[in-house]
């Protein structure tokens, strides 16, 4: 009877062993995807490795910075070079406390070897650079001015959309491109425009704002949580005011004609005190996910700092 109790008891361990397993599992799934779909754009610091030639091997990109400038070094198996503009400039971005350089992989041509985003400012301006493999060094394809950029139809079965736009100005300033292989083609002749910019752009001056709210306009989902929607009321504005600096979005769900119903947006704002403004400026990051309603408009869903 002893013997099995002991053999019971055993198997109670290893079944409650393999239940706490399943369930540790099944958290960091979750919470990686979660996570993952809000560090879209990376912050980078030091270097991002990946197979940037598709040579399927590793490559590393490394961020050099100085006092006041960044570059970036591309090594391989068989190369060593550093990344430069159409002005042969290999300083591309300034180093800056309140807009952190920050770089994305995306397959933006019908080619299998991704593009390299790079996004940050110069000379105080906000500038996004496109670089693009061309089996033997890396060139720039776009550069940008307008402080928000980003991607539709970013991973389904049509071909990607770079769009790019001044905040302030909306649709009215927006620009269009495809990437045919290694040409970028111009399509503002189709009037382009991007889903939910109104709801983002009510949200930049909402931030932007020096005064705390009395109350959140429409541009929220019922289904967005209080903690969630607090964060409007949580960035201390008698303290601190904020100044947009730049944004970057991507489509993830469409419906049956294709039109995005899932926008995400990642938005970095420069943070200041009133009473030193000019020292201790920092960035925050604010994500927001945009989803389709029923009654056809968009509504910011959820609401992140990050």
């Amino acid at each position: 009877m002893s013997k099995f109790m002991v053999l019971k008891n055993n198997t109670i361990l290893i079944i409650s062993i393999a239940i706490i397993f399943i369930l540790i599992n099944i958290f960091f799934l979750f919470k990686f995807k979660s996570t993952s779909t809000f560090s879209h754009f990376e912050t980078v610091h030091n270097k991002v490795e990946f197979d940037f030639d598709g040579d399927g091997n590793a490559d590393t990109l490394n961020v050099i910075s100085n006092n006041s400038t960044y570059s970036l070094n591309f090594k391989s198996s068989k190369l060593d070079i550093l990344l430069k503009s159409k002005k042969n400039d290999y300083s591309l971005l300034d180093v800056s406390p309140y807009c952190n350089i920050k770089i994305q992989t995306a397959h933006l041509s019908r080619s299998n070897i991704p593009e390299v985003i790079i996004m940050g400012i110069k000379n105080n301006i906000p500038t996004t650079y496109i670089f693009k493999w061309n089996g033997y060094d890396f060139e720039e394809i776009l550069m940008s001015n307008k402080n928000i950029f980003g991607i539709l139809d970013y991973n389904n079965s049509r071909t990607p959309k770079i769009l790019d736009t001044l905040s302030d100005k909306g649709n009215e300033s927006t620009s269009g491109y495809i990437l045919n292989n290694n040409t970028l083609k111009n399509i503002n002749f189709s009037s382009p425009s991007i889903p939910s910019l109104g709801e983002i752009q009510i949200l930049i001056d909402l931030i932007q704002a020096e005064y705390e709210l009395s109350e959140t306009p429409d541009i929220f989902s019922s289904f967005i949580s209080s903690e969630e929607l607090s964060l409007l009321w949580k960035l201390d504005k008698e303290t601190f005011h904020y100044t947009f600096i730049n944004g970057y979005f991507f489509d993830s769900t469409w419906d049956e004609e294709g039109y995005p119903t899932t926008i995400y947006w990642i938005l970095s704002f420069k943070k200041s005190t009133y009473t030193n403004p000019d020292n201790k400026n920092s960035e925050i990051i604010i994500s927001a996910k945009v989803v389709l309603d029923e009654l056809g408009e968009f509504k910011i869903s959820s609401l992140k700092k990050i």
